[in-house]
């Protein structure tokens, strides 16, 4: 896949800058770093999850240069 290789190439390069790609399926939403574009309600979610990454996020150290774009699940009111 031509397409993997560059996104590799790409992300390898970062890397060499200190820039973290992030957003992991399952890892609790955090607005600080997730922007969320959905909400799921779940009726087993004990609280707010990351359920699909639309577009990772990016940072350098602990500063978010591109918060994630993400649907979270969050438990049914």
């Amino acid at each position: 896949d031509s397409f993997k290789a560059v996104a590799a190439k790409i992300d390898k390069a970062f890397e060499k800058f200190g820039v973290e790609k992030f957003g992991e399926k399952g890892e609790d939403f955090d607005p600080t770093k997730h922007d969320a574009i959905l909400h799921k309600p779940d009726p087993n979610a004990e609280k707010e999850t990351v359920d699909t990454v639309v577009e990772a996020g990016y940072r350098i150290g602990d500063r978010v240069i591109r918060a994630a774009r993400v649907v979270v699940v969050s438990p049914q009111a």
